[in-house]
């Protein structure tokens, strides 16, 4: 499919990476899900925050597997384990697809909010969302059952290949994890637009400024982690699969999961309410452990 040879050393080292990535998004997102429960707002960016925290919790909990699997198992017998492409691999590529396309919600829905004073219809969101879900779904079971995968570069995770649910799979897959960066990108920069260029009172002004920078820093940061994913796609439509650098085919499951960090992360720093929570959170920890050692 893409005409890579097995480097053993390479693929090894991407799976150290992952795996220390992983426990990372899980500690995160467990937080961020911790501190949520304490929280009786129920908005649509509060449920879709929660949405995003357990879809990446999920992503971050079956990739740490794939990178436990896959070095047990070794190349190739992997691949043709029953379960490590049909239900690992699959259910990876299922969690990391949904976080970005809730993550597109969520940038839809604040551009409404802020833009225009008005969210979108939480009933809409959630149809929307259920359909791309059961479509995708219903791609990754068919192509499972008929058994078509085969190594991704970093021959770590298995790509839909060989039949036609597989065809139809890889092109909902590239869709759905490169689709929410065009979607960030118009959402936050209209974002900023309106936030700079807002007329307000002066001592409102440095507050609007700070949150059209945050806007566009908020993108600057998705960017990078989706180029290596974004770059690939371009170069593997107008010259082929195997012409991209092989380093961008590995950089770019190290870069998609690192987003399972930078999503909680910046709705602890970005978001007030949540802020506010996950300060009184630290806070009291901090007053528990200092009792506990005085006694």
């Amino acid at each position: 499919m893409f005409g890579y040879t097995y480097d053993e050393l390479s693929s090894m080292w991407v799976v150290g990476v992952l795996i220390v990535v992983s426990i990372a998004g899980i500690v995160v997102n467990s937080l961020l899900l911790h501190i949520l429960t304490k929280m009786s707002e129920k908005s649509t960016s509060f449920v879709m925050i929660w949405s995003v925290g357990i879809a990446d919790l999920l992503l971050c909990q079956f990739t740490l597997l794939v990178c436990i699997t896959r070095p047990i198992l070794g190349y190739p017998k992997s691949y043709h384990s029953s379960f490590y492409c049909p239900v690992l691999s699959s259910l990876t590529f299922f969690f990391s697809s949904m976080s970005g396309i809730l993550m597109a919600f969520l940038a839809m829905e604040r551009y409404r909010v802020i833009c225009h004073q008005q969210g979108l219809p939480r009933r809409i969101i959630w149809t929307l969302f259920s359909a791309i879900a059961l479509t995708f779904g219903i791609l990754l079971t068919g192509n499972s059952i008929n058994g078509g995968f085969a190594p991704d570069p970093s021959f770590i995770f298995c790509m839909p290949m060989g039949t036609e649910w597989s065809l139809w799979a890889n092109y909902a897959f590239n869709i759905l994890i490169n689709i929410p960066i065009l979607i960030l990108a118009v959402c936050y920069i209209s974002i900023f637009a309106k936030c700079y260029r807002a007329n307000v009172p002066d001592h409102a002004e440095q507050i609007t400024r700070k949150a059209a920078i945050r806007s566009l820093l908020f993108l600057a940061i998705y960017f990078l982690c989706y180029l290596p994913k974004v770059s690939t796609t371009l170069i593997g439509i107008y010259f082929g699969l195997g012409s991209p650098p092989r380093f961008l085919y590995m950089l770019a499951p190290i870069s998609m999961t690192t987003l399972a960090i930078i999503n909680p992360i910046l709705v602890l720093v970005l978001h007030r309410h949540v802020k506010g929570k996950a300060k009184e959170f630290i806070y009291r920890k901090k007053s528990n452990s200092i009792l506990l050692v005085r006694y």
